[in-house]
């Protein structure tokens, strides 16, 4: 009958075991890391929501303001729009080529446009947003970095045909989804 050193069994085990370790170590500096993509000095998009008036939640209306001089017509829509900054630098109103223009089908009627909130970004002056027949209106303004500016808009019969607007440097607004 043999008898074998259990303290051997132990020590070969750990040596085993320190070797795949190390193994391991290597390969994980070998391997290839992907480069951080780089955001933009420039980069500013744009998202709506549209809701009818009927349908629209209690939070949904808190913001927007003059609702009950409103008929109760199944064709108003609450209109929310987003500008977002998502580049590295401000966006300041010198850097606009053009305005923002929200346009809307011709058989559309513009009820109210306002400046709702901002986030991250400096308050923006209510003269910014105008309106004209189908189009809403925006002025240049300042938008901070990461920062986000939100306009209402209530219509009625109508939803955004497009959001357009031009950048210097970067070109036209992109919508976010």
């Amino acid at each position: 009958m043999q008898f074998q050193n259990p303290s051997l069994d132990i020590v070969t085990f750990a040596i085993l075991l320190a070797i795949l370790c190390l193994f391991a170590i290597m390969l994980r500096r070998r391997r290839r890391r992907p480069t951080l993509l780089e955001r933009p000095k420039r980069d500013v998009a744009y998202e709506w929501l549209a809701e009818p008036l009927l349908k629209a939640t209690k939070d949904l209306r808190s913001k927007f303001s003059g609702l009950d001089d409103l008929p109760q017509a199944d064709d108003v829509q609450l209109i929310r729009l987003g500008i977002f900054n998502l580049g590295t630098e401000p966006l300041e109103p010198a850097q606009f080529e053009s305005p923002i223009a929200v346009t809307f089908k011709p058989s559309a009627t513009l009820l109210a446009a306002t400046v709702s909130e901002t986030h991250r970004t400096a308050a923006i002056d209510p003269g910014t947003v105008t309106q004209e027949e189908n189009t809403v209106y925006i002025s240049p303004f300042n938008i901070a970095v990461g920062g986000t500016a939100i306009f209402n808009i209530v219509t009625r019969n109508g939803r955004p045909l497009g959001v357009t607007g031009s950048i210097a440097d970067f070109g036209s607004l992109r919508r976010l989804s």
